[in-house]
């Protein structure tokens, strides 16, 4: 069995490398991001990450790997991951077994904006371009606070 390649993208709030060499994830997202919104005032959040694995398998290495974020339309960061990054599996049947690179793409602070988009990350190999699915970004209607409702003690 050949393997294809992909790509497989988490978005969350941080993500913290450890020292025995775990990651911790923290607030991991779905397919949408869903922030308040006061009218007409873009949001920003204090930070978003992206954990980035591109997978092939161990006879079809890749000769090049550039992962691209966008925001919508706009490019938002960049990053070439090194093809030697991966060390190929001991034992098994090279077809079956696969080369896993991983990046992870930090954006601080990440500009949300003002109207509804989305979110992507694209890999350009030396073959192809590589699409992972993407976060949604959506709003919901944040109310202005009343302070005439609130009164000094």
């Amino acid at each position: 069995m050949t393997s294809s390649r992909y790509v497989h993208v988490l978005y969350c709030d941080d993500i913290r490398q450890e020292v025995n060499g775990k990651m911790t994830l923290v607030g991991c997202y779905g397919s949408e991001l869903l922030v308040g919104q006061l009218a007409g005032h873009p949001i920003m959040l204090p930070k978003l990450c992206a954990l980035v694995d591109v997978v092939t398998g161990v006879g079809n290495p890749f000769k090049k790997l550039v992962v691209r974020a966008f925001s919508s339309d706009d490019l938002l960061g960049e990053m070439e991951v090194p093809v030697d990054a991966s060390v190929p599996p001991t034992s098994g049947d090279d077809d079956s077994m696969l080369l896993i690179f991983r990046a992870v793409m930090t954006f601080v602070p990440f500009v949300v904006g003002d109207q509804p988009g989305k979110l992507r990350i694209e890999v350009e190999t030396e073959a192809e371009k590589l699409r992972a699915p993407g976060l949604r970004l959506r709003f919901h209607e944040t109310p202005a606070p009343d302070f005439d409702a609130v009164a000094p003690a």
